[in-house]
C-alpha cells in the first residue's frame, strides 16, 4: 500500500534542512568574497581582473539565485507540512 499525503514531521525537517543549505551557500558566497578581496591585494593584471569580473557578473549572482531558490523550497516546505497538519487535525 502507497503512502498517500505526507508525513508532517519529515516535511518540515526537509523545509529545515533546505533553510540550512541554502545559508550554507550564503557563508560560501561571503567566504568567495573575502578571498576576492585577498586576491585583489596579491594578483594584479587582466587575469585578475577578469577572474574578479567572473565572479561579480556572473558566478556569485548565480549563486545567490540558487541560494534563494532552494530558500524559497524550504519554505514552502515547510507551509505545505502546515497546511497539511490543519487539514489532518480537522478531521
Amino acid at each position: 500500500m502507497s503512502l498517500v499525503g505526507m508525513d508532517v514531521d519529515v516535511v518540515k525537517g526537509i523545509g529545515k534542512d533546505l533553510g540550512t543549505q541554502a545559508q550554507a551557500i550564503q557563508t560560501s558566497i561571503n567566504a568567495i568574497n573575502k578571498l576576492l578581496d585577498n586576491a585583489k591585494q596579491n594578483w594584479k593584471g587582466k587575469d585578475s581582473d577578469h577572474f574578479e569580473q567572473l565572479w561579480h557578473g556572473q558566478y556569485q549572482g548565480q549563486l545567490r539565485k540558487i541560494q534563494s531558490d532552494i530558500e524559497d523550497l524550504g519554505k514552502a516546505a515547510i507551509k505545505n507540512a502546515g497546511e497539511q497538519e490543519r487539514t489532518s487535525n480537522s478531521y
